[in-house]
């Protein structure tokens, strides 16, 4: 009921509104300005937050080196002047570990490395008696995450020693990203709290929302009340609005039947015209006297009963009608027990094959008990439509449910990844937009196709160069081809005359038939597209060498939410609307789609469209 109703308030919608979706536009107007306010607030928060602690941390790493620095430089000198190479080395190597350097070493000149914290690199083991004393004052520098020092380390009497060291920067040392986690948590619960808001007003306002959708379909000339209800589980005013609906039905039936029977009592004098307006009835009537005789019979209830007028007239009621539910309602009226109408609906043939017919049996007048009354309704047709409906819900739940299912599970384990991965991470989210996107063409095929039975979709028809399209579509293709080793042929005729149509229309159907054909064809197959000129007609074949298509599957392809019952194509997602949508563009063109396919052996699918006179 609620996917009928929402296709149904797309097509009826008033002009210049634009829904969000059934029963939400109130509640989305003011909720997209909120969320809008809060997303911007958080990120600006967190960026300032960041900068200013990234700021602080390489400052706190620059002071840090430059302490370091020159207390190692300081002991070093006096090591250096005692001549305690060991004791340097290993203070050199304890100081480098205590303080997380990157590296830390003493030298003399240019590849003469006297103390190392790592061992295996110091070249000179013994100090010589003197050595060079140039050298600039020492440097600080910042590069690569890394903060590098040089300070010279005057010996007197012997030369300049000098001490270079490096450690990571702020950033690099700031032992994780707790800061990140805690505010990626506040945003977290913020935006949480806000959909649990959204969620709850929404709830509430769901059923007033769905009410007001349902009165803009009833100032757009809906009458019909089953589109008209609105899920009870909503909220209390839905209720109350389906009890609107029922005694507005009641009434109008009640109406129906008071205007029938005063039409049937009338003057005798116009006999004749008294049948034509009950005969104009599209219900069946019957009136039964306290005998239990048909005293009057309309040309519907003779149609429904499958007897003539004449048969029905004088007849007794239970030789007409062998349902005992039916000969109980009427026995209870003529009795006077019951004085309500009894609605009992009753299938013809096996499973209800031959129809369904609904009996109404309700007093002529309530003061009267000895008279009673019998609508009779055909409602097979409201029975096929409740059938297609549901098919429709089931197919409608079946495509969308698989890729969110897909997303919730890929954003939980992106979210409950304890150590972030990167590639866990573009593995997620090229999952989650690849759904995302299957989401966006199912639920676009769908308004299409709701666009195209309503009559609502229009073609904006241009001049339409064919083989350009074609061209496009095979730099489009080739690579999918190649990965899967398939062979893409293209036949083109030399000239092919310019079609007068819409563009994204035949590009829909063009790229659909061979969608199909790269998607159901296995590796190593050939895929063929030939154009030719036929008359007023060109014709567009794509062939493949696939797994083909049964004639029972042929029949049936092109019907909504059809998929072929082979057991190989289990594994291919698909949402059974393409071929149907393609095919019903193509006619809109005053074209069509058809299909030759052999199983093992492969398909041809045939795309047919008019050239223009001027062209031809």
């Amino acid at each position: 009921m609620e996917e009928r109703m929402n296709l149904q308030f797309l097509k009826r919608w008033p002009k210049g509104s634009n829904p969000i979706s059934r029963g939400e536009a109130m509640v989305a107007t003011l909720g997209a300005p909120v969320a809008a306010i809060l997303i911007v607030v958080c990120t600006v928060s967190w960026w300032w937050s960041l900068h200013h602690r990234d700021a602080s941390l390489d400052q706190a790493a620059e002071r840090h080196v430059n302490a370091v620095s020159l207390m190692i430089a300081e002991l070093a000198g006096q090591m250096i002047a005692s001549e305690d190479l060991t004791s340097l080395r290993r203070f050199v190597i304890e100081t480098s570990r205590q303080n997380n350097l990157t590296h830390c070493r003493v030298t003399i000149g240019p590849g003469q490395i006297v103390a190392d914290a790592e061992t295996s690199l110091i070249t000179t083991r013994e100090l010589p008696e003197t050595w060079s004393t140039g050298g600039d004052d020492g440097t600080v520098e910042r590069t690569n995450g890394q903060i590098a020092a040089r300070v010279p380390v005057d010996v007197a009497g012997r030369g300049r020693a000098w001490l270079e060291l490096s450690a990571p920067s702020g950033l690099a040392t700031a032992g994780g990203a707790t800061l990140e986690l805690g505010l990626a948590g506040v945003t977290l619960a913020a935006l949480c709290a806000m959909l649990l808001v959204y969620h709850r007003v929404r709830k509430r306002l769901s059923a007033i929302s769905h009410v007001r959708d349902a009165l803009f379909a009833v100032a757009n000339g809906e009458t019909d009340s089953g589109s008209l209800r609105v899920d009870e589980s909503l909220g209390p005013e839905a209720p109350a609005w389906n009890t609107l609906l029922t005694q507005r039905e009641e009434f109008r039936r009640q109406l129906t039947v008071q205007n029938a029977v005063q039409t049937v009592r009338s003057s005798t004098d116009d006999h004749a015209g008294l049948n034509a307006a009950c005969d104009a009835l599209p219900q069946g009537m019957l009136v039964i006297d306290e005998s239990r005789q048909v005293t009057y019979a309309n040309g519907a209830a003779a149609v429904y009963l499958q007897r003539s007028r004449d048969e029905l007239t004088h007849a007794l009621v239970d030789e007409l009608i062998e349902d005992e539910s039916i000969r109980k309602a009427i026995d209870q009226i003529m009795s006077g027990r019951s004085r309500q109408r009894s609605i009992i609906e009753l299938e013809r043939g096996e499973n209800g094959s031959d129809g369904v017919l609904r009996f109404i049996v309700r007093p002529v007048r309530r003061e009267d008990v000895a008279e009673a009354m019998v609508i009779i309704e055909d409602i097979t047709q409201q029975r096929i439509a409740e059938q297609s409906r549901h098919m429709f819900v089931t197919h409608v739940t079946h495509e969308l449910r698989t890729p969110l299912t897909n997303i919730l599970l890929y954003t939980d384990a992106a979210i409950d990844e304890a150590e972030p991965d990167p590639s866990v991470m573009s593995r997620s989210l090229n999952m989650i937009d690849g759904e995302a996107r299957r989401l966006e063409r199912v639920v676009g095929d769908m308004l299409s196709m709701a666009e195209i039975e309503a009559g609502a979709r229009q073609l904006q028809q241009d001049d339409v160069r064919l083989d350009v399209l074609i061209d496009q579509m095979e730099i489009d293709y080739t690579p999918q081809a190649q990965e899967k080793q398939i062979t893409l042929e293209f036949d083109l005729p030399p000239k092919i005359p310019v079609l007068c149509a819409d563009r994204d229309k035949v590009s829909l159907g063009l790229h659909n038939l061979l969608g199909n054909a790269l998607k159901y064809t296995p590796e190593g197959g050939t895929i063929r597209l030939e154009v030719t000129v036929d008359g007023q007609q060109i014709l567009v074949s794509v062939s493949d060498t696939g797994i083909g298509i049964s004639e029972e599957d042929q029949s049936h392809i092109f019907d909504r939410f059809y998929r072929a019952k082979d057991k190989r194509i289990t594994t291919i997602t698909g949402s059974g609307l393409g071929l149907a949508l393609a095919r019903e563009v193509i006619r809109l063109h005053g074209g069509d789609i058809t299909v030759e396919s052999e199983i093992d052996q492969g398909s041809v699918f045939t795309m047919s469209l008019p050239v223009p006179a001027e062209a031809a």
